[in-house]
């Protein structure tokens, strides 16, 4: 499975990462890969949330 950011999402994560960044050092880095990991665990388990 792959997950692909169509626009304007792939625009909103980048403002997103900017706007943690501007809030505190590194933390839009820190939410990008939360986000990361977040998109694997659809990938590799997308049932998953499909029960919650």
């Amino acid at each position: 499975m792959n997950i692909i950011l169509l626009p304007p999402s792939d625009t909103e994560l980048d403002e997103a990462i900017e706007y943690y960044n501007s809030q505190q050092k590194d933390l839009g880095y820190q939410f990008y890969e939360e986000f990361i990991k977040a998109t694997n665990m659809v990938k590799n388990y997308p049932r998953v949330y499909c029960l919650m």
